[in-house]
């Protein structure tokens, strides 16, 4: 954790610590280290728009292939996070608020309308896992049918919609704002 503190403080001081890719590489090869991680990599962008990137260790520990910026690396929920952030920069501007209903913006797809929870779903319900949507990593078949197709195609992308497609029609756990339950599908 100090050495993440570290990283980000910086990235905020960088006339202080004269971040540069060298020194970027050596917190991250530290914080590796110190993780037991394979590879690690970060970017650091500025204000100026100046960039600092830097990556260590392997992407494959059996190949023993250098990670490095090239080399595709899953997000995990990272996304959430960015979603989040630019939800928030929408209601700041005034586009969205958090009081919207999601029907508001999503009612015109095909699926919406069979969400659990549908007509009572707000923007930040969304954003704080408190909607009531179902989830699909919980479900065997969505688990069955990510190892086909790693089998099948060496993939186990999803389009958005096929996973959104797992939560249709099921049971609500709660009612909407009546519990938290972290969403991938939210």
């Amino acid at each position: 954790m100090n050495k993440w503190l570290l990283i980000i403080g910086m990235a905020y001081c960088t006339s202080v610590f004269g971040l540069d890719q060298a020194s970027l590489a050596q917190e991250l090869e530290e914080a590796r280290t110190e993780m037991k991680m394979p590879g690690l990599r970060a970017a650091v962008r500025f204000p100026d728009g100046g960039i600092v990137r830097a990556a260590v260790g392997v992407a494959d520990r059996e190949t023993g292939n250098p990670l490095d910026d090239t080399i595709g690396m899953p997000g995990g929920s990272t996304g959430k996070t960015f979603a989040a952030s630019l939800a928030l920069l929408l209601v700041e501007d005034g586009t969205l608020s958090l009081d919207d209903p999601a029907a508001r913006w999503l009612a015109d797809t095909d699926w919406y309308a069979h969400l659990p929870n549908a007509d009572t779903i707000r923007v930040r319900h969304l954003l704080s896992h408190s909607s009531g949507i179902a989830d699909y990593p919980e479900l065997a078949r969505w688990h069955a049918a990510m190892v086909w197709r790693v089998m099948r195609q060496g993939s186990a992308y999803f389009t958005p919609e096929e996973l959104i497609g797992y939560a249709l029609d099921r049971k609500a756990p709660f009612p909407v704002g009546q519990g938290y339950r972290y969403s991938d599908t939210g």
